[in-house]
């Protein structure tokens, strides 16, 4: 019998692929073109068990899966970038998640898909990452309403990240920008 190999990178680190059921890839030229939203997706994220000084456990995500909806899944992938990117809100479920603690989608970001990348496609990663504009954009409902920009894939402590910029509704698109397995990062033209 045939022993499973992990896929892995150039620097030989172990390349993510989920294994929960719900996981459905995305067919990487099915879908360039169309305009989508996106979904960091809970299910089939990779998180670890976390226990806080008080005793309770947590869930800390460590590398994200995102769904990649129209009106239905489209599919789910980790590695993918969308251009004139918008960010949506749902005020009503922002309030529900705050109150109750809930995990339901509320705050998504939708643009056009303009390339999809193979997990192990190690050379457009690298490219991307060293695109020269340092900046990503975050996202957590308890430290704030809104998308931030931030100079690291997570976003400081909520103090702080009120004086960060936020993506409003109404503002201007993103021109590009590269989803990954660690966050969201603005790219250029590259």
């Amino acid at each position: 019998m045939k022993k499973f190999q992990p896929s892995v990178d150039q620097a030989g680190r172990i390349l993510f692929a989920p294994s929960h059921a719900s996981f459905r890839p995305l067919h990487q030229h099915a879908c360039l073109g169309q305009r989508v939203r996106v979904i960091t997706c809970l299910n089939t994220s990779e998180t670890v068990s976390m226990q806080r000084p008080d005793g309770r456990r947590y869930k800390k995500l460590l590398t994200r899966v995102y769904s990649l909806r129209k009106t239905k899944l489209l599919g789910h992938a980790s590695r993918f970038c969308l251009t004139n990117v918008r960010a949506v809100y749902d005020p009503k479920g922002y309030e529900n998640v705050i109150r109750n603690f809930s995990k339901k989608p509320h705050a998504w970001l939708e643009g056009t898909i303009s390339e999809v990348l193979a997990n192990d496609d190690a050379q457009r990663h690298h490219t991307l990452m060293a695109a020269p504009i340092d900046q990503y954009i975050a996202y957590d409902p308890y430290k704030t309403r809104y998308f931030r920009f931030c100079e690291q894939p997570f976003l400081p402590d909520k103090t702080q990240t009120q004086a960060l910029n936020a993506l409003y509704p109404e503002s201007s698109p993103v021109p590009k920008l590269y989803f990954y397995e660690s966050g969201i990062r603005v790219v250029g033209d590259t």
